[in-house]
């Protein structure tokens, strides 16, 4: 178990079949993830550079205020610039004012080990995999946990 591990991670990545541009509505992006079932979306821009990604987190954020409206009355926003920020995030309509823009990804010649604990640390449950700032690939829980446990035949 350990040896598989250590293979890099574009050993068991998958073609990320589904990213979205940063200047659609978040209704297209909702309806992606819904239709096919997907957790989150790397964000990409007219040169297909990722800068972002939406999550199905996101999208809760934007149709409760959620974290706006249970963080706010605590004073538990480090800045009235990180308050507003949420803020935008519940009126947005373009992905690009929904979108975390710090999006964790990983490096393909990484070990799958690195992204297994990127993953459970971040608490993401999965990666796209940027070569030169271009998405060529998705990994997930999943994809690890296949790859462990698969029984040989």
């Amino acid at each position: 178990m350990a040896l598989l591990l250590n293979l890099p991670v574009r050993e068991i990545m998958k073609q990320c079949f589904y990213s979205i541009h940063q200047d659609a509505l978040v209704e297209e992006a909702a309806r992606i993830m819904v239709e096919h079932h997907i957790n989150g979306l790397p964000v990409r821009n007219d040169q297909n550079d990722i800068v972002g990604i939406i999550t199905q987190g996101d999208l809760l954020v934007k149709a409760t205020g959620i974290r706006l409206f249970t963080l706010w009355p605590y004073g538990s926003y480090e800045s009235n610039e990180e308050m507003m920020k949420e803020y935008q995030k519940m009126i947005g309509t373009r992905v690009s004012e929904v979108m975390n823009d710090k999006p964790i990804t990983i490096d393909p010649d990484r070990p799958i080990s690195y992204a297994a604990e990127l993953m459970y640390k971040k608490r993401i449950k999965q990666l796209p995999v940027v070569e030169n700032n271009k998405i060529v690939g998705c990994i997930s829980r999943t994809d690890i946990i296949e790859l462990l446990f698969r029984k040989e035949d």
